[in-house]
C-alpha cells in the first residue's frame, strides 16, 4: 500500500533553476524572441555544449510575472518513472498539490500504458490553476522511447495554460516540423546563440575589463566562430598573458580544436594542487565542500597537498571556473558539461582504475551517510562495487517499505547485477515482497526457498528470519491451511519490531488477524483489532492502516455490512487525509461492493469509478473487479453501452497486466452482463472455453469469480445436465468455502443452490435453501444475490412470500427492488431516477418525523451519509424541504 511523498528519493538540485552569472551579457535580441507570443505551446533551444543555452533561459525568466518551474535531467532520468516523478515535483514547486493522478501513478509498482498515462499528464496539467512555464533541460538525456512518447505529449497536446521550454544539445524524435508549420514554435539554435561582434566586444570588456577595438573584435569573433565557451576559454588561458587578445588572434585550427587546446592550457595553468583536486571532482556529478573533502582523501598521494573542499569551492568560484551554482544556498556546484568531460579524459589519463573506483566509493559512503542513497548505489556501481550497492539496497530496503515506497526498491533492484541479487537473502526477501505488492503469489515460493537456504548462514539474523517466517504464514494462509499460519505468524511477533511504521509488525498483525478468521476466531479477531486500534490512537500510522483494513476485511467476510461499512470509510478516510491513493482505493472498492450488494446502484457505480479512474494506481485485482463492477452496475440501471466500455476498458486492462487471471476475469465479467441481456448462447460460448477448475474464493470477498460464473451461466441454461452439474459444483464450493467461515461468499452460493433446486422441480428443497441464504444476508441486507438471476429467483422469493413468515419484510425489500433495476419484471419506478433501496429506508423514517440523528442511530450509519442521502432524495423528488419530500413521496406510494 503505497503513498509517501516521492520527493523524499528525489534531487532537489535539478528543481532549481540556474543562476545567472555576473559576467552574462544581456541579449535582449533573443530574450525578446523567445518572449515574443506568450501563446506559442513551445520553445526549443538547441545548440551544442558550452552555447549559453540554460543562462539564457534562466535571465529570460527573470524578467517575467508568469511562475516557472525548472527540471535538470541526466541519463538517469530517461527512465519514465524517474521523469514523470521530477515532471511532477518540478510542477509542484509553484503549485504544490498539482498533478494528483500523475503523482499517484508514479508510486505505483509500474507504470501505466501509454495510451493512459499521456492523457492522465494531459489532464492534470489542465487543472493547474493558472498559466506556468515549465523548463526541461538537457532534454538530450532522455532515449527511453516511452519517455520520448510522454515529452512528445507535453509539447504537442498540452493545454493552454503550459508553455513548455526544452533545452538540448539535439533534436529528439518529435515532431518539431509539423508545430514550426503550424506557428505553435520558437527555435533558437546554435546560429542564433553565437555571439555577435558587439556581444563578443561586450563579453571581452566585461571578463578583461579592457577596451577592445573593432578589429581585433572581428577576428576575435572569427576565430571563436562567436561560441560562447570558446571565448571564456580563450579569456581563462590568457588571463595572465601581457598581449592577451593577440594570442587568441594567432590561435589556428577548427573550433573544437581551439578549445580542446584552450581547455588544456585553463586546466594545466592551474596550482598543482587545485589542479589534482579538479581532476579528483571529475568523478562527481554534483559536488559541495564535504564531498570534497571526502573523495580527496581517496588519492593519498593528493591529500597532504589539497586544500580543503571549502577553499576549493572558493577558489573556483573566484576564478569563475566553468563552475554552477546549484541553489540559492551555494551549497551545492556542478561543472559545466564540456569542462566535466575533458576533466573526466584527463582523469582517465592520469589515474588508473582502482585509485578511480576508490574515489567513487568513498563518495558513495560519502552519499549514504547524507542519506541519499540513489547516488550512493550510483557511485558503488560507477566504482565497480556491486558488493556495496547490494549492502545499500540491503540496509535501507526495509526503511522504504516502512514508508511504502515500494517504487524506491524496486528502482534499486533493477540496478543491481542477477549474480548480487541471487546470493544474497535479504535482496531474496525484497523480491518477496516486491512479488507481493504484484499479487503474484505463485512466484514467490521459489524466491524463498532460496532465501531459506542462504539465511542458513546467518543464524543471528533474526529480522530476516521473521520475514522468511511471515512468508511461510502468508502461502500457509492462501493455501486455507489456518493453524500454520497462525503458528508462524506468531514467532513472526516476537521477532517483528514494535513500531508501528513497521512493514513487517504491520503486515503480520493484520494476518494474523486474517488467520485467527480462518480458524473459526472470526468476533476474536476482530475484538483484538479494535483493541490494538485503540491501544495505537494515532491513526495514520502502518499499523492502524493495516488494522482498519483487517477490520473491514473480516466484517466483509462476515457479510455484515453496515460495520464492514463504517471500517471501509474509516480506511478510505483516513487513507485520504495522509495522501494515499493506493489504500483509499481499497476503501472506495470496499464500499463499492457494500453498496452494490445492498442493490444502491448509483453509489457502487460512483465508488467502482474512483479505481476505474485511478486503475494504475490501485490493487489490479481490486481495479479489474471495479470495471466489473461498474459494469454490472450499468446494465442493471438499463445502461448497456455504458456496460460495454467498462468492459473494454477491463479487457484493456487485462492485456496491459499480461496475466491470464486477469484476462479470465474480463472474460468472467463479459458472461455476467451478456446473463443480465438474457443472451444465455454468448454466456454458454464463453462458459465453455473456460476450463479451468472453479477457484474457490476462499477468504477473499472479490465481486466476480469466474467459478461462479460458471455456475450463474449452468444454471440459466436450464439444462438438466448443467443443472446436475451446476448442482456439484456449488455443494463443494459451498463445503470449502463454509469450513474457511466465509458468509460473504456462501450467501452468493447459497442463493443460487436454491435457483437450482427450483429448477430442478426440488421445490421443498429450493425454499428451504432460499431460507438459508436469507439467513445469512437479513444481517447484512443483502440485496443484489437475490436480484442479479432475474426472473427465476424473483418467482421464487413470491412463492416464498406467500407462505407467510417473519421473513416477508426482508423479502419485500428484495422484491422492491427488482423495480429499481432492468433485471426482472418489476413494476416501472413512479420516479424518473428511483429511489435506492436506502433511500426509501431514509424515507421512510424520515415520514415518521425522525431527525438526523434519529435516523442515523436507526440505520446505524453516521449523520454525513444521512444528509447526503437527504440532498439525493430532495433532487429525485424534485422537492427543497423535509415536508414536501414527504408530502411527494405520499402522493407517488413510495410510503403510506
Amino acid at each position: 500500500m503505497s503513498g509517501q511523498d516521492s520527493r523524499a528519493s528525489l534531487l532537489c538540485t535539478k528543481l532549481q533553476r540556474p543562476t545567472v552569472p555576473a559576467t552574462f551579457v544581456p541579449r535582449a535580441r533573443l530574450t525578446e524572441r523567445v518572449g515574443s507570443d506568450t501563446d506559442l505551446r513551445a520553445v526549443l533551444v538547441t545548440a551544442p555544449a558550452g552555447y549559453g543555452k540554460s543562462t539564457l533561459v534562466a535571465s529570460w525568466l527573470q524578467g517575467l510575472q508568469r511562475p516557472a518551474a525548472w527540471l535538470s535531467l541526466d541519463d538517469d532520468n530517461s527512465d519514465i518513472h524517474q521523469f514523470l516523478s521530477y515532471v511532477v515535483a518540478a510542477v509542484r514547486t509553484i503549485f504544490p498539490e498539482a498533478l494528483p493522478n500523475t503523482f499517484a501513478i508514479t508510486e505505483a509498482s509500474a507504470m501505466p500504458p501509454m495510451r493512459a498515462l499521456v492523457p492522465t499528464l494531459v489532464n492534470d496539467l489542465a487543472e493547474v490553476p493558472e498559466n506556468f512555464i515549465l523548463v526541461l533541460d538537457d532534454v538530450h538525456c532522455i532515449r527511453d522511447q516511452d519517455t520520448l512518447e510522454v515529452l512528445k505529449a507535453i509539447l504537442c497536446e498540452a493545454p493552454d495554460c503550459l508553455r513548455l521550454v526544452a533545452i538540448g544539445r539535439r533534436d529528439l524524435p518529435l515532431p518539431i516540423a509539423s508545430l514550426r508549420a503550424s506557428g505553435a514554435l520558437i527555435e533558437v539554435r546554435a546560429r542564433d546563440l553565437r555571439f555577435t561582434g558587439e556581444e563578443v566586444a561586450r563579453f571581452l570588456h566585461v571578463s578583461t575589463g579592457k577596451t577592445v577595438d573593432d578589429a581585433t573584435v572581428s577576428a576575435i569573433t572569427e576565430k571563436t566562430e562567436g561560441w560562447i565557451t570558446g571565448l571564456y576559454l580563450a579569456v581563462l588561458a590568457t588571463r595572465d598573458e601581457e598581449e592577451p587578445i593577440q594570442k587568441i588572434q594567432a590561435l589556428k585550427g577548427k573550433t573544437r580544436f581551439v578549445a580542446d587546446y584552450l581547455l588544456n592550457e585553463v586546466i594545466d595553468r592551474q596550482p598543482s594542487s587545485f589542479r589534482n583536486m579538479l581532476l579528483c571532482m571529475a568523478v562527481l556529478d554534483r559536488f559541495c565542500a564535504p564531498l570534497c573533502d571526502a573523495v580527496i582523501s581517496a588519492r593519498g598521494e593528493f591529500a597532504e597537498d589539497a586544500c580543503s573542499g571549502e577553499g576549493f569551492i572558493d577558489w573556483l568560484r573566484s576564478k569563475n571556473l566553468f563552475v554552477i551554482a546549484l541553489d540559492e544556498e551555494n551549497r551545492w556546484f556542478r561543472f559545466h558539461h564540456l569542462f566535466a568531460e575533458l576533466l573526466r579524459v584527463q582523469l582517465k589519463r592520469s589515474a588508473d582504475a582502482v585509485s578511480i573506483d576508490a574515489m567513487h566509493s568513498c563518495a558513495s559512503e560519502w552519499f549514504e551517510s547524507q542519506g541519499l542513497l540513489d547516488e550512493a548505489i550510483h557511485h558503488a556501481l560507477k566504482g565497480s562495487d556491486a558488493e556495496r550497492a547490494g549492502d545499500i539496497v540491503e540496509r535501507y530496503r526495509g526503511a522504504e517499505f516502512d514508508s511504502n515506497r515500494w517504487y524506491v526498491v524496486q528502482r534499486w533492484m533493477a540496478l543491481l547485477p542477477d549474480e548480487i541479487k541471487q546470493r544474497r537473502h535479504r535482496l531474496q526477501l525484497a523480491t518477496a515482497w516486491l512479488l507481493d505488492d504484484e499479487f503474484r503469489v505463485a512466484e514467490i515460493p521459489a524466491v524463498l526457498e532460496r532465501a531459506e537456504a542462504l539465511l542458513e548462514n546467518e543464524p543471528d539474523d533474526l529480522l530476516s528470519l521473521g520475514e522468511l517466517l511471515y512468508f511461510k504464514a502468508y502461502i500457509c494462509f492462501w493455501s486455507g491451511d489456518g493453524q500454520s499460519a497462525a503458528a508462524f505468524l506468531k514467532r513472526v511477533l516476537e521477532l517483528a519490531p514494535e513500531n508501528p511504521d513497521s512493514f513487517l509488525r504491520a503486515q503480520a498483525e493484520l494476518f494474523a488477524g486474517m488467520s485467527a478468521f480462518l480458524n473459526g476466531q472470526g468476533d476474536a479477531a476482530i475484538d483484538t483489532f479494535d483493541r490494538r486500534l485503540r491501544e495505537q490512537g494515532d491513526d495514520s500510522s502502518m499499523l492502524c492502516e493495516r488494522l482498519t483494513f483487517g477490520k473491514a476485511t473480516l466484517r466483509l467476510l462476515q457479510a455484515d455490512l453496515a460495520p464492514a461499512e463504517r471500517a471501509s470509510q474509516q480506511l478510505r478516510d483516513n487513507a485520504q487525509r495522509a495522501g494515499h491513493t493506493f489504500v483509499s482505493c481499497w476503501g472506495d472498492y470496499m464500499l463499492g461492493l457494500i453498496a452494490l450488494q445492498r442493490l444502491d446502484l448509483r453509489e457502487a457505480r460512483q465508488r467502482f469509478d474512483k479505481l476505474v479512474k485511478n486503475r494504475y494506481v490501485a490493487h489490479l485485482r481490486a481495479a479489474i473487479d471495479s470495471m466489473v463492477g461498474s459494469a454490472i452496475v450499468s446494465e442493471l440501471l438499463g445502461e448497456s453501452e455504458r456496460a460495454d466500455r467498462y468492459l473494454e476498458i477491463a479487457r484493456e486492462y487485462a492485456d496491459w497486466a499480461v496475466d491470464p487471471m486477469y484476462f479470465d476475469l474480463a472474460c468472467s465479467g463479459e458472461a455476467r452482463v451478456a446473463l443480465l441481456r438474457g443472451n444465455i448462447d454468448a454466456a454458454v460460448r464463453w462458459q465453455r472455453s473456460y476450463d479451468v477448475a472453479p477457484n474457490v474464493p476462499s477468504m477473499l470477498y472479490f465481486l466476480d469469480d469466474p467459478g461462479l460464473t460458471v455456475c450463474r451461466v449452468l444454471v440459466a441454461t436450464k439444462k438438466s445436465a448443467e443443472l446436475d452439474e451446476a448442482a456439484r459444483k456449488l455443494r463443494e464450493m459451498r463445503q470449502q468455502i463454509e469450513a474457511l467461515h466465509n458468509r460473504y461468499q456462501t450467501v452468493e452460493v447459497v442463493a443460487l443452490q436454491a435457483l437450482v433446486a427450483d429448477r430442478q422441480g426440488r421445490a421443498d428443497e429450493a425454499l428451504e435453501f432460499l431460507d438459508q441464504a436469507l439467513e445469512l444476508a437479513q444481517p447484512g441486507e443483502w440485496i443484489r444475490p437475490f436480484v442479479e438471476p432475474g426472473a427465476g429467483m424473483k418467482a421464487l422469493l413470491q412463492r416464498r412470500m406467500a407462505s407467510g413468515d417473519t421473513k416477508q419484510d426482508q423479502i419485500l425489500r428484495i422484491l422492491d427492488a427488482f423495480g429499481s433495476s432492468s433485471t426482472g419484471n418489476g413494476a416501472a419506478s413512479p420516479l424518473p431516477e428511483p429511489l435506492t433501496w436506502r433511500e426509501q429506508q431514509v424515507m421512510r423514517l424520515l415520514a415518521q418525523r425522525m431527525r438526523n440523528k434519529e435516523i442515523s442511530a436507526q440505520l446505524n450509519i453516521s449523520s454525513t451519509t444521512v444528509k447526503s442521502h437527504l440532498r439525493n432524495i430532495f433532487q429525485k423528488l424534485d422537492v427543497h424541504e423535509r415536508r414536501d419530500a414527504v408530502a411527494r413521496a405520499t402522493e407517488l406510494g413510495i410510503v403510506s
